[in-house]
């Protein structure tokens, strides 16, 4: 995996609560998947959400991610050769806001979606 997750900073503090990611190799982000979850004594528990999908961006080896929790406008800053890139999920509350929530990044080079059919409303 090209990215690293560094820190969930300020959990559970509205409009400001973000998670800090470090880009690790050259890479596209459209394949990143940031999920919220919650840890266990046994490792990441089933049941992850809500998703954040990186659009696509391509990311440089030590630029740096800020992923906030709030809505907000993505954006871009140089920074000492690098850049920050700052996104946001675009929550209405904030999402660690227990002892046990976590952040969990996935590379999803392949997926696949299935959308819920229309209900027919002749069967009703």
């Amino acid at each position: 995996m090209n990215l690293r997750i560094i820190q969930i900073a300020d959990p559970g503090v509205p409009n400001s609560e973000r998670i800090h990611l470090s880009v690790l190799a050259d890479t596209s982000l459209e394949f990143y998947v940031l999920l919220k979850s919650f840890s266990t004594t046994t490792g990441v528990a089933n049941g992850a959400a809500p998703a954040f999908w990186f659009p696509t961006v391509n990311v440089k080896r030590g630029d740096q991610i800020v992923v906030y929790t709030k809505p907000g406008t993505n954006s871009s800053a140089p920074l000492l050769g690098h850049t920050n890139h700052f996104f946001f999920w675009g929550m209405k509350q904030t999402l660690f806001n227990m002892p046990n929530d976590c952040a969990l990044l996935i590379e999803a080079s392949d997926w696949e979606s299935l959308k819920r059919p229309k209900a027919d409303s002749s069967s009703r």
